[in-house]
């Protein structure tokens, strides 16, 4: 089973290669890829049209030369705006989908992390399942397996899957049961805060 602390190996991945490129480009995806690393973490969200697009932030305020949230804007709009580099300088970089993100790495060694995923699992599976690339992606997240059952029952058996887990909490030892009885993840991403 492959255990994940919050200090881990792939920080330095970290929202792609964002030093060579805009983080969450597709062009930092496609460096961080031809670095050769194991993973990148990318995170989700729609757009007002239905899209599951790249964005890290809950708005496009500090990454692009856009402002308010991605739902604000279909994926039209949004293409309009170009991200900001590592020194918050607007570069020629769109924001990508999650489907041109999958298909320009399906080819590469590299695997992709869905991190903030939770409430878009099922668009999420849906463009892996027609991009080709649903052995390449990891979904995650921190709920209990009851909540995961409950939400995505259809999905459950479909994906590999990473329970967030953070150990100082209580119940985090009956969250790791639970799991591991009835889900037999791809791995635990224990969290340690204090």
């Amino acid at each position: 089973m492959l255990l994940a602390w919050s200090v881990c190996t792939l920080a330095p991945t970290d929202r792609r290669d964002w030093r060579n490129a805009p983080e969450n480009s597709l062009r930092a995806f496609q460096s961080a890829a031809d670095m050769g690393v194991d993973m990148v973490e990318l995170d989700l969200n729609i757009t007002k049209d239905g899209v599951i697009i790249i964005m890290h932030d809950e708005t496009i305020d500090r990454s692009t030369n856009g402002k308010d949230k991605p739902s604000d804007y279909t994926l039209a709009e949004l293409k309009e705006f170009r991200l900001k580099n590592g020194l918050g300088r607007v570069s020629n970089n769109q924001i990508p989908t999650l489907k041109e993100v999958m298909l320009a790495l399906k080819s590469r060694t590299v695997e992709v992390n869905l991190d903030k995923s939770f409430p878009y699992f099922r668009e999420a599976y849906a463009i892996l399942k027609e991009t080709g690339t649903l052995d390449k992606a990891l979904f995650k997240s921190d709920v209990p397996f009851d909540s995961l059952k409950q939400r995505y029952p259809e999905l459950m058996n479909n994906i590999r899957y990473m329970a967030v887990v953070n150990l100082d909490l209580p119940g985090a030892k009956e969250i790791i049961t639970d799991y591991l009885t009835y889900l037999k993840p791809y791995g635990h991403h224990l969290l340690v805060i204090t």
